[in-house]
């Protein structure tokens, strides 16, 4: 199975902690960095490879203008919306009514949602029980 080399582009530590814990229940998914601020995503998603991007469009120094993030995001990078409020909420978002790659997952989300957005994303219709981790200790 394809371990996707995920990344986390969100300023509420709260929402980081949660999606950290959600991304590490799952075999398939591989946190690589955490992102909070502008200057920090430019500077980064030029330098490492990854397959999804868990991104939160209200992050601090982010403008709102969706076509201009994703001028910046590689193409073959799936990008999930976790901010609560949806691409439509945002400016310039043409390019993203026929954007297969853009997924939403609006906050506040229960891991459920999370699992199904994942699944979705992968092309699952459904995920056996036993493909994530299990965190409960005996």
């Amino acid at each position: 199975m394809r371990c996707l080399r995920c990344a986390i582009v969100e300023d509420e530590p709260l929402a980081i902690q949660m999606l950290n814990g959600y991304i590490s229940k799952r075999f398939d998914l591989t946190l690589i960095t955490t992102i909070d601020n502008v200057f920090d995503f430019n500077a980064i998603i030029k330098e490492i490879v990854l397959d999804v991007i868990f991104l939160d469009f209200k992050t601090r120094g982010f403008d709102g203008d969706i076509d201009k993030i994703l001028k910046k995001i590689p193409s073959n990078l799936a990008i999930v919306n976790i901010s609560a409020s949806p691409i439509s909420y945002f400016r310039n978002t043409e390019s993203v009514e026929s954007n297969n790659r853009i997924y939403e997952l609006l906050k506040p989300f229960s891991f459920e949602k999370f699992n199904r957005c994942i699944d979705s994303l992968l092309g699952k219709k459904t995920y056996p029980t036993n493909s994530f981790r299990d965190t409960k200790q005996n």
